[in-house]
């Protein structure tokens, strides 16, 4: 792997995490707001979108490079 392959899959992988946390973090926010069941839609999210986000990022380091 070279250096700009390994700059793309760090890149790939900050990308997921950061994306699948904040896009959790504030649609639970927003859904909890809503609904008026603060903390809990929130927590399920958060939770949610870390187990994706884990599971993303296991495929895309696993997958090999094309």
């Amino acid at each position: 792997m070279s250096a700009i392959e390994g700059y793309h899959l760090a890149l790939q992988i900050s990308s997921i995490l950061v994306c699948s946390v904040f896009s959790s973090l504030f649609g639970g926010i927003w859904l909890d707001q809503k609904l008026g069941t603060t903390p809990w839609l929130t927590l399920v999210l958060m939770v949610l979108g870390l187990l994706i986000a884990t599971y993303t990022i296991y495929r895309t380091v696993k997958e090999p490079h094309k």
